[in-house]
């Protein structure tokens, strides 16, 4: 009895090196409910306010629940989601009060970092956003602290190629005279983010 005891414990503890634990941070059922139901009425302000709050609010969080990890038996259910949820959820909640909606994305991107797939669809959803309605989204801006100021447009600029945002930063530095404190941050962040990724 006490030889099977002792290799049921030896089972056991070589057993446990090859369990592999996934992590969501965010409800992904709430999350893909919200979205599934946000597809079949994208006309309806509660169905986009519900998508917004299941998405997640860091990027952190962002991160975790849509990055590709290779391995491990991985579920890359929601790596596949990421897309639609980004591009066809996030980006066309044009319903919402602006300070719901642009603070929801800004809060989003401190700490974000150039990546292929979730990180730059974000991206490509604030520059959409931010050129539609360039005074709105900078007077939320002017609400945040300088150090998430500069982690914002950190993100923002976050780029392989510098030419890909020339364009943009000469423009926005021309709000400077009503936004003084975000185009100062943009001004901090822009040379140590802008064609500054590598691998």
């Amino acid at each position: 009895m006490r030889k099977f005891i002792y290799l049921l414990i030896i089972f056991f503890f070589y057993s446990s090196f090859n369990v592999y634990s996934q992590f969501f941070p965010v409800d992904t059922t709430k999350l893909n409910n919200a979205y599934r139901a946000l597809e079949k009425d994208q006309n309806s302000p509660v169905k986009q306010r519900l998508f917004l709050d299941a998405f997640p609010s860091t990027f952190d969080d962002f991160n975790m629940t849509y990055q590709y990890y290779e391995g491990n038996g991985y579920d890359l259910t929601m790596y596949k989601k990421g897309s639609d949820h980004i591009m066809n959820g996030l980006a066309t909640l044009n319903l919402l009060p602006d300070s719901v909606y642009f603070d929801k994305l800004i809060r989003l991107s401190l700490g974000g970092r150039f990546c292929p797939d979730a990180p730059s669809y974000l991206q490509h959803v604030l520059e959409t956003i931010i050129k539609k309605k360039p005074a709105s989204f900078f007077q939320r801006l002017s609400n945040f602290n300088e150090g998430q100021l500069i982690s914002f447009w950190f993100f923002y600029f976050n780029s392989r190629f510098e030419k890909d945002y020339v364009a943009d930063f000469e423009k926005f530095k021309e709000l400077k005279n009503a936004f003084p404190n975000v185009v100062n941050a943009m001004v901090i962040a822009y040379p140590a983010a802008c064609g500054k990724v590598w691998y």
